[in-house]
């Protein structure tokens, strides 16, 4: 079972800096996430092996690329940790209220 072939270019109304690319086996999917980066950045996200959950390429503000590595984190335990905080979510309608009404042309 792979833990960890996840590719996310974060993205949404208030950017959220930064990107995050866990092992491919494609080089469509490095190229979508870390594209303008240095073609190495490409290259090392590809040679992340399987034997190694958790390691990632990861872009900063700098401009820059590195190589990180985060802890494994089960998916029981990612279910308890979401029931937990679900609180916290806030709801769909207070997110969307500052969004205008589309216009029908």
């Amino acid at each position: 079972m792979e833990r960890c072939r996840i590719s996310t270019r974060a993205a949404s109304s208030r950017q959220i800096s930064g990107r995050v690319n866990h092992r491919v086996s494609d080089p469509e999917t490095a190229t979508m996430t870390l594209g303008d980066l240095d073609p190495p950045a490409l290259v090392s996200a590809r040679a992340i092996a399987a034997e190694t959950p958790g390691v990632a390429i990861v872009a900063g503000q700098d401009g820059q690329w590195y190589r990180a590595r985060s802890f494994y984190v089960t998916e029981t335990t990612a279910d308890h940790a979401a029931r937990t905080h679900d609180h916290l979510t806030p709801a769909w309608d207070e997110i969307t209220a500052h969004v205008p009404d589309p216009v029908n042309a």
